[in-house]
């Protein structure tokens, strides 16, 4: 396997004209292609600012980020935006994140008007394929976010966010939103579209089960610093640094909760 994403010695620090802040010091990662990272840490931890710099929405103070041995920096804005077009983004809030007077249909067309020649019948065709790839129905085009549930707001978020067939996922908090039924429901869905599309995955997330799940590797951030790294199997079943035990102790019944319903649902269907 090849890295899709990788950074070298990362720095970024935000400055103002009285006083600046080091969000990210010295990171270092390695994403190979079709593998999934678990990017875990407190609000301030840095992860956001990784994924930032990653998208080569802020340029690094320090060090580097490349995507696919292309240094994302010196990117033009062409290149950035063929770039960018490789990459789906899933956000925290899939009510917030969808346009509420844009129907089903508009939200998963927009990326593909922007990043895409398709118009016509093929366009709808697309938008069909990426209805069908998250089990929403059709009927459900012309519904606007206030008719959906969380759900299946989620579930367009994630046809908007594959319609492009990116390489890359960005997953910012992608079930925490969500009942945990729910959650159990997109956990399995995301799975299967990872294998299916053979996807590489970043996630975002607080919930230490969800990362255990779909994640392959993980890093746990602290003040901008990585403390902690490994495979997802391996640093929560056994924390060596403080900060990761004291999140694992910490973990929610309600994440071990959604879990279990992700894996009974997945026994059942394999009956």
């Amino acid at each position: 396997m090849s890295a899709l994403v990788s950074t070298s010695s990362l720095v970024h620090e935000f400055t103002s004209h009285r006083s600046s802040h080091v969000a990210l010091d010295h990171v270092t990662v390695e994403i190979e292609k079709g593998t999934s990272l678990g990017v875990v840490g407190e609000s301030g931890s840095g992860k956001t600012t990784l994924v930032r710099c990653i998208l080569g929405l802020l340029r690094p103070t320090g060090g580097s980020v490349r995507f696919d041995g292309a240094e994302v920096a010196r990117m033009s804005t062409k290149e950035l935006r063929a770039m960018r077009r490789r990459v789906g983004m899933v956000f925290q809030n899939p009510v917030m994140a969808l346009d509420p007077r844009m129907t089903v249909e508009e939200s998963i067309a927009e990326p593909l008007r922007v990043h895409t020649r398709l118009r016509g019948a093929d366009l709808q065709r697309a938008i069909g394929e990426a209805l069908d790839a998250v089990a929403l129905p059709q009927a459900h085009r012309t519904r606007l976010p206030h008719q959906l549930s969380g759900g299946q707001c989620q579930r367009v978020g994630i046809a908007r966010a594959l319609a492009t067939h990116p390489e890359l996922v960005i997953l910012d908090e992608p079930t925490s939103a969500l009942d945990v039924s729910v959650q159990a429901q997109i956990l399995n869905l995301l799975t299967d579209l990872r294998v299916e599309r053979d996807l590489t995955f970043v996630m975002i997330s607080h919930s230490l089960d969800v990362v255990r799940y779909l994640s392959d590797d993980v890093v746990v951030m602290l003040q901008g610093r990585i403390v902690e790294e490994g495979t997802a199997a391996e640093v929560l079943a056994a924390p060596q640094h403080e900060y990761t035990q004291n999140l694992v102790a910490a973990c929610p019944t309600v994440e071990s909760d959604s879990l279990r319903f992700a894996l009974q649902s997945r026994e059942e269907t394999s009956k």
